[in-house]
């Protein structure tokens, strides 16, 4: 059973220098370590240039650091997990199992940095390439790149912070700003690499929530600082210091009306920058920082009655002290042109460049040379494609991508060529290097140069159908059919949910189906469908869900469920099962405790059972405080509904999860248990939220299929 056709497909790319070089990551199609390469442009040539094995002359094991920065940024493959360029394209900074390389692409050559040992975290090169900052011991430090040695490159070190610790940290990011605000970083590098802007964390009010292996009880407990929804949340102050840990100064704002630091910059040419957000995360102001005083001024403010998100590719500065900004105020994502005011702050004027009903997902690349703007989006939400904008908004976008699917992109630092990775319901993902002169319209395929894949031919892909809306309830579904499916025949149906904010399940791509098939395969009909909350169809239908998290998205499955049955008959709406994992999990146990009518069995996978219990920045934005919105957390909670459980239930969860503990998963059985209701519970040893072990998802999905089948066959 292969679960995972993406092994051997390059990724995180890079230009160096002019754009002549292009770096990325790949593992072989035979294991799972992701290792770096590089692409001579002009020769079509590729060349390993790095792996952590050959790094540590032998297998390594990641830090807990290492560990966690894993899974915050849900990466599965083992060996290096990113790579860093110096501004110059000349350096690379590699880091594996707590060490810290550098990689000459002049030269060629591969040296370690010679660095006090400890627990390192999100080692970070300067822009110069001459330095690494770094966190240790719970506080940053900085080290200046000396000589070569036999031994590797000397390094003077230089202690910024001092008296650090698990619960006052220096330099690092706190939980929610790492799993619901992707933000990773926690210092930032000023252009001239002279200077540091840090954050300083207190966690000492926040919760304390344990993770114990019971399967190994000598093994030491890990307690960890937990910002549990309607309780105290991480207390952040920023401050800006010199690389000799000299002249610091705090960022100046009022913590208590803005405490989220949503984003932080530092743009080439001009201040620092950051997005602060309120705790109900209805308001959110953009501020300047004035690095001499720690002063700020605002640039704007932008409200919305539900809730405002942050936009991951956005703001982009351009040269003339301007900026690009993404925004749903017009009801939809769209991406204007902001231009403050130089003294007295605020907003001067904007201007839209590209339109809300243009679908815009994420600022790709800005070219002010030629006066372009590229970006991925489109109007159907279930594919993704490249277009280009013109930067003064005189004309409609051109889309550039013409074959179906789902698009992103990679551009060099002058725009001259990009990257485009290209994945449909036909073909796996395969990258395309592209000249952006040759045409307006790129096509893909032999016109393209082909970047290197390892391995062999293609697998055999799934047969997926997509369903227009109409056919399901006005919802975006796709159903997956047995290979040998008989249309004279009426199949069980296995809902695959999600169902939950951020997140959309029906994609023109293959690989999303990969499991689905082999699940139909076993006499199964697979349907999946994205209903309000999802992204994609505006501000009205996402935010739909506020405060309504236990109504409206298992309405809108049922619902979308209920027309797709009328419309393909082959659907047997008497034999339902549903399954999912996180929200798709709480989605799926919801389904089973609220509405027997419909499903007949589920699989509910690391569920959220009582939202209380879950992270404030995620949970508040939804259902509000729990002090203010009793009733909305009561509908929401799986304990509400557990003496209504009439189906067979299988819960399963990791035990050693630090996102959606396993707390959840035992408080939900606990109450079934003493409802005097029946279930199942398969506990995952060891096994984190996101079961990156394949071998553990084989057997996994082996248990699902044959416990649902074993009700609806």
């Amino acid at each position: 059973m292969a679960l995972d056709h993406t092994l051997g497909r390059p990724f995180a790319f890079s230009f160096a220098g002019e754009g002549w070089t292009l770096l990325y990551l790949r593992s072989s199609e035979r294991d799972r370590e992701a290792n770096l390469f590089a692409l001579d442009v002009n020769a079509d040539r590729e060349r390993p240039i790095a792996s952590a094995t050959a790094l540590l002359n032998g297998p390594g094991r990641p830090t807990e650091a290492e560990r966690i920065d894993r899974e915050r940024r849900r990466i599965k493959l083992d060996g290096l997990s990113g790579y860093q360029l110096s501004a110059d394209g000349r350096r690379v900074l590699l880091t594996t199992c707590g060490r810290v390389f550098i990689h000459d692409l002049a030269e060629g050559r591969t040296l370690p940095v010679r660095l006090p040992e400890g627990e390192l975290a999100r080692p970070r090169l300067s822009p110069d390439g001459q330095k690494v900052a770094f966190v240790l011991d719970y506080d940053l430090h900085v080290a200046r790149i000396g000589k070569a040695t036999k031994r590797g490159l000397k390094s003077r070190i230089t202690r910024l912070t001092r008296k650090g610790s698990s619960l006052r940290p220096n330099g690092l990011a706190e939980f929610v700003a790492q799993e619901e605000m992707s933000r990773h970083d926690g210092f930032w590098w000023s252009p001239d690499s002279k200077r540091l802007l840090y954050q300083s964390t207190d966690q000492t009010r926040l919760d304390r929530f344990t993770i114990a292996n019971a399967a190994t009880p000598d093994a030491p407990a890990l307690v960890a600082p937990y910002p549990r929804a309607g309780r105290n949340n991480a207390e952040v102050r920023l401050f800006i210091i010199g690389i000799t840990g000299r002249d610091r100064v705090e960022v100046k704002w009022s913590r208590k009306a803005w405490p989220y630091v949503a984003k932080v910059m530092w743009p080439t040419g001009g201040a620092p920058t950051v997005l602060l957000q309120a705790r109900d995360q209805r308001s959110q102001i953009y501020v300047r920082v004035d690095p001499k005083s720690g002063a700020t001024t605002r640039l704007h403010r932008e409200d919305d009655p539900a809730w405002l998100n942050i936009h991951d590719s956005t703001p982009w500065w351009l040269s003339d002290g301007s900026y690009l900004w993404a925004s749903e105020s017009d009801g939809a994502w769209a991406l204007y042109h902001h231009f403050p005011r130089p003294s007295r702050g605020g907003l001067k004027a904007r201007k839209a460049i590209v339109p809300p009903e243009a679908g815009f997902s994420d600022l790709v690349h800005v070219d002010e040379r030629r006066g372009w703007v590229w970006f991925t989006g489109g109007p159907d939400p279930t594919e993704q494609h490249l277009w280009r904008a013109r930067l003064d908004g005189a004309a409609t976008p051109v889309r550039i991508s013409r074959e179906g699917g789902h698009h992103e992109a990679a551009f060099c630092p002058r725009g001259d060529r990009f990257v485009l990775v290209r994945a449909s319901l036909a073909s796996l993902p395969e990258a395309h290097l592209h000249d952006v002169d040759d045409a307006t319209a790129i096509p893909m395929g032999a016109e393209g140069h082909p970047i290197p894949q390892s391995g062999s031919g293609p697998p055999r892909l799934p047969e997926v159908e997509r369903v227009p809306a109409a056919h399901a309830g006005g919802f975006h579904a796709a159903i997956i059919r047995p290979r040998r499916f008989d249309p004279a025949q009426r199949y069980p149906v296995i809902l695959y949910v999600y169902g939950g904010p951020g997140v959309r399940v029906v994609r023109s791509v293959a690989h999303s189906y990969v499991v689905h098939q082999w699940m139909a395969d076993h006499g199964f009909i697979v349907v999946t469908l994205d209903g309000r909350g999802t992204p994609g169809r505006g501000r009205e239908h996402e935010r739909a869900i506020r405060l309504r998290l236990g109504d409206v998205p298992l309405a809108d499955q049922v619902a979308g469920l209920t027309a797709l049955g009328a419309h393909y008959p082959e659907l047997d709406l008497d034999r339902v099962g549903i399954y999912g994992w996180s929200f798709g999990g709480y989605l799926a146990a919801l389904a089973a405790l609220r509405r027997p009518d419909v499903f007949k069995v589920a699989v509910a996978g690391a569920p959220v059972a009582d939202w209380s219990y879950y992270d404030t920045h995620y949970t508040e934005r939804y259902l509000g405080l729990p002090q203010e919105e009793p009733e909305a957390y009561r509908q929401a909670n799986l304990l509400t509904y557990t003496r209504n459980l009439q189906i067979p239930l299988l819960l399963v969860h990791g035990i050693a999860d630090d996102n959606v503990y396993f707390a959840h998963t035992l408080r939900l059985a606990d109450a079934l248990f003493r409802a005097g209701r029946r279930f199942e519970l398969v506990p995952l040893v060891g096994l984190t939220h996101q079961l990156s072990d394949p071998k553990v998802r084989e057997a996994l999905y082996e248990r699902m299929v044959k416990f649902m089948g074993d009700v609806l066959w």
